[in-house]
């Protein structure tokens, strides 16, 4: 099937490869915001409220079953930080537990943790990387040496793309009693996440990167065997049971994840979100993960004529949609601003000249990118 016309940036003349940065937003996404602006201005206060949420609640039950997860166990958040913090926030902390992060994880989920460090004594420990791979081996030693209470990883590394085996990863840390967190903004729309089989309590991504949706509209689970360990600081008036009474108080936290929403929701990035998730879901996951992984391999063959050499996995256990390569005489931060004015969006991360196609894009794009990068050595 044919989802082309799902994407103006295609019309553009430019070639975006930065969705693991910020990905253009489908047309079906830009309509459904546009209609609920359209909407905001033409209806008086909250006239068009039932119609709004009406859908949001088809978007969270689409996003339940993404997951493989309840609809009551997702809750919408601005962004993947959010969801985190709400993890790092809502739990009780005893001096001298631990939390494990990978040694180049994203910012994002690095400051959430740190930050408990001076509030509660908790200690943040790093899971090394080695030769731009993590090993089992080395999470099972610290989940074994240390009094690790949670382990928050990032789906996939934001330079290399580096996969981990979340099922894998998974069994070590149930084995060791821990919780499970995890931030999957660099593979949610590239590949779903089951997270039955990954055995995750919390899952936080938003969706401007491989979801193909807006900024500032994420999605959240907490698996809800969890609730009970939680406090409800990030309940706010909308987290509430009967939220619309507002003479009832005090009331307790929703039963669902919906007790996450402290406040009026985004509204229109949630509309966005859903309606890029739901181009996704018609083309189907497995074709998804077909078209990606394809378009991929062709990238990587030609660049690694040219000689770049692939720092990405190369295996298809632990790659993903990004494939971030480095050539001995090329700079990548000089390659990526020579590319950008000849019309190719990439992104130099960690020394590295990282590309990260999606599924919609025609194999003459890729053609076009290998001819610019063997242009960049003349």
């Amino acid at each position: 099937m044919d989802f082309t016309h799902e994407f103006p940036i295609l019309s553009t003349g430019r070639i975006h490869m930065n969705h693991a940065g910020v990905a253009p937003l489908t047309a079906r996404a830009r309509d459904a915001m546009a209609a609920y602006a359209r909407d905001a201005c033409a209806h008086m206060g909250t006239e068009a409220h039932n119609g709004w949420f009406a859908r949001i609640a088809e978007i969270r039950a689409s996003i339940g079953a993404y997951l493989n997860a309840s609809a009551d166990e997702i809750a919408f958040v601005k962004n993947t930080t959010q969801g985190l913090q709400i993890v790092a926030n809502s739990l009780t902390w005893n001096p001298g537990e631990c939390i494990v992060v990978e040694q180049t994880t994203f910012p994002a989920n690095w400051y959430t943790w740190k930050s408990l460090e001076q509030r509660h004594g908790v200690r943040v420990l790093e899971w090394p990387e080695r030769n731009h791979r993590y090993e089992l081996d080395d999470l099972e030693q610290l989940l074994r040496d240390n009094n690790v209470r949670l382990v928050s990883l990032s789906a996939a590394d934001f330079a290399t793309g580096f996969h981990h085996d979340l099922a894998a990863c998974g069994q070590l840390i149930k084995q060791a009693g821990a919780l499970y967190c995890i931030d999957a903004i660099q593979v949610l729309g590239a590949f779903p996440i089951d997270v039955e089989a990954c055995q995750a309590d919390f899952l936080s991504a938003d969706s401007h990167k491989w979801l193909l949706g807006p900024e500032g509209a994420g999605l959240f689970y907490a698996r809800r065997s969890r609730y009970a360990e939680m406090n409800d600081f990030h309940s706010g008036w909308i987290g509430r049971k009967n939220f619309m009474d507002f003479d009832q108080r005090p009331a307790p936290p929703d039963d669902t994840a919906r007790r996450f929403e402290e406040g009026c929701l985004n509204i229109g990035g949630v509309l966005g979100l859903g309606a890029s998730l739901d181009v996704l879901l018609e083309c189907g996951a497995a074709e998804v993960e077909r078209r990606l992984r394809h378009n991929r391999a062709v990238l990587v063959e030609g660049l690694g004529e040219l000689g770049w050499e692939l720092v990405s996995p190369p295996d298809s256990a632990h790659s993903g949609g990004t494939a971030s390569v480095r050539h001995p005489a090329i700079d990548a931060q000089t390659a990526a601003q020579r590319l950008d004015e000849a019309g190719i969006l990439c992104a130099a991360r960690n020394g590295l000249l990282r590309f990260s196609g999606h599924f919609y894009q025609p194999e003459e794009q890729l053609h076009r990118v290998i001819e610019a990068v063997a242009a960049l050595a003349r």
